[in-house]
């Protein structure tokens, strides 16, 4: 007989597998690419957080109870940082895309797996009160809800920075940037659904899911709009405004950005296009 949310465990592993072959093929394409290092290790967190949830739903053999319910976390808390990591590299947002930024989003993930791993000891995770063979997290001590304070916080932050540089973005950066804009609201969505009662999947997380449809659009982005292939660069009022004509190429010979004077000096009939081979 098969389980009762067959059809969800089915689900969470195409969208596991999905998200394998995002990472997979950003690593082998574009490992090079601002960007990509933090895409790639979103991918991956999506793919475990999908697996194990799906292995979970569909009752597969565990070491205990909780098991797979406890591993589906390195997914939980390694998902929320890659976002900020990922929406801070595309915003072109140097200082928050050091090494030793994002060690320290990631020190926290590690920090708290580690509280939950020994949960038996302090009972600071789960407070005392973890449900034996329950179907999610809803509940527990300071820790769970520090960390779920801690996940809003970053999805709030990467949404603001990439309001930000949207509305300052033109031509394709503009695009890129609107998709990925849009894939970040969707968990967003998904969770008040969820909150409100709403949501299409009772007594199931749908929270993996909703977050897989973001990195789908993420993939969808890298190829219908060259997001990592053609990056948005810092641009201030001077270049925009300066007589002399600034034209911008990538390693590609492809246009990159442009100020007004240099389309006064070219004259053409119409402007050209971000992303046009300079020829």
């Amino acid at each position: 007989m098969l389980p009762p949310n067959a059809g969800v465990s089915a689900a969470l592993f195409i969208a596991g597998a999905l998200c394998f072959a995002g990472g997979f093929i950003t690593w082998q394409t574009r490992i090079n690419t601002p960007g990509a290092s933090s895409l790639i290790t979103l991918a991956f967190s999506l793919c475990w957080w999908d697996i194990t949830y799906g292995l979970f739903l569909a009752n597969a053999p565990a070491l205990y109870p909780n098991f797979w319910l406890h591993t589906v976390y390195v997914g939980v808390v390694l998902t929320p940082p890659s976002v900020l990591w990922f929406a801070a590299q595309i915003s072109g947002l140097t200082t928050w895309s050091k090494p030793s930024l994002v060690i320290s989003l990631y020190a926290v993930s590690v920090l708290v797996l580690a509280l939950l791993a020994t949960d038996s000891y302090h009972g600071l995770f789960f407070g005392g009160i973890e449900i034996k063979s329950a179907e999610m997290i809803l509940s527990g001590g300071p820790i769970f809800w520090a960390n779920l304070a801690y996940s809003y916080a970053l999805m709030l932050i990467s949404l603001f920075v990439l309001t930000r540089r949207f509305r300052k973005a033109t031509g394709i950066f503009r695009k890129q940037l609107g998709i990925v804009l849009f894939g970040v609201i969707i968990p967003w969505v998904s969770n008040l659904m969820f909150v409100a009662g709403l949501s299409p999947l009772p007594n199931v997380d749908n929270t993996p899911l909703s977050f897989t449809v973001t990195g789908i659009i993420f993939a969808y982005a890298l190829l219908q709009y060259r997001l990592l292939d053609i990056i948005p660069i810092a641009r201030d009022v001077l270049i925009e405004n300066m007589s002399d004509g600034v034209i911008v190429l990538d390693s590609e010979n492809r246009l990159v950005d442009f100020n007004p004077a240099a389309l006064q000096s070219l004259e053409l009939e119409r402007p050209p296009q971000i992303g046009q081979p300079a020829g």
